[in-house]
């Protein structure tokens, strides 16, 4: 069921637009001259962001990364490998079968075969809805899988009008509004109402075991899961947060 509920406020976009600006001068594939001619003009507030934040220095004609840029470009790309890592696997649902792609990764001899796996047609993606359902921001992971798979790039035409007038932010908001939402997993069974947040508690408890068994020895990852959240702490209601020194990355909205 689409909706019309995800915005990308002018705060938002304008960190956004620097982490654009940050990684692709990070990765080489951009140079900004300080004259800033035509289309560069309009790049102007979030070059602005960058140098308020130490991020980027001129030197001659030229805006060059500051070592707290290169390590806030890093980070960036560190964070979203890590949503990756915990959140890919609600991607990929069988909700007929209550199945999931990744609990069949192993059996997968070759990329050619998992990428065929994953685009069998029964999955649904659940990303979004699973976001929500613990406090996450759907629109920030969508951003950044657009960003770090090359759909938002320097050398898309008019890039900079896209990046800084709000024709990527308008895209995320409509993919996120018509993805799978928690309303939509709701079910009658034997006359009894089955919510979209409890399928949805399902759906992450068995996530999380499937997850287990794909990093046996990565004793991080085996401490979050563990640890994380609470399913069992209440029902007929969404994971409750454990207060741990490890929170969820999603928790915590991305900053410069």
């Amino acid at each position: 069921m689409s909706c019309d509920y995800y915005k990308i406020d002018p705060d938002k976009g304008s960190r956004y637009a620097a982490t654009f600006l940050l990684l692709y001068i990070y990765k080489g594939d951009l140079q900004i001259s300080t004259e800033k001619v035509g289309d560069d003009y309009q790049l102007r507030p979030a070059i602005e962001l960058l140098l308020e934040k130490n991020h980027i220095t001129i030197e001659g004609d030229t805006y060059l990364l500051q070592e707290s840029g290169k390590h806030k470009a890093i980070q960036f790309e560190e964070r979203y490998s890590t949503l990756l890592t915990y959140l890919d696997i609600f991607g990929f649902v069988d909700l007929e079968q209550g199945e999931f792609a990744y609990a069949s990764y192993n059996e997968c001899s070759t990329e050619e075969a998992w990428n065929h796996l994953k685009n069998e047609p029964r999955w649904s993606d659940l990303r979004v809805a699973m976001l929500d359902h613990l406090d996450g921001d759907s629109t920030e992971i969508v951003y950044a899988q657009m960003l770090i798979e090359g759909h938002y790039h320097p050398q898309v035409e008019h890039w900079q009008q896209c990046l800084m007038r709000g024709k990527w932010w308008r895209e995320i908001t409509s993919l996120c509004d018509s993805a799978i939402q928690m309303e939509d997993l709701g079910y009658i069974q034997q006359k009894e109402k089955i919510t979209g947040e409890q399928v949805l508690d399902t759906i992450y408890d068995q996530a999380i075991l499937i997850l287990k068994s794909l990093y046996p020895d990565d004793l991080e990852i085996q401490s979050n899961l563990n640890s994380w959240y609470n399913t069992e702490a209440s029902v007929n209601s969404k994971p409750s947060l454990i207060q741990t020194s490890s929170t969820p990355p999603w928790v915590k909205p991305w900053i410069l």
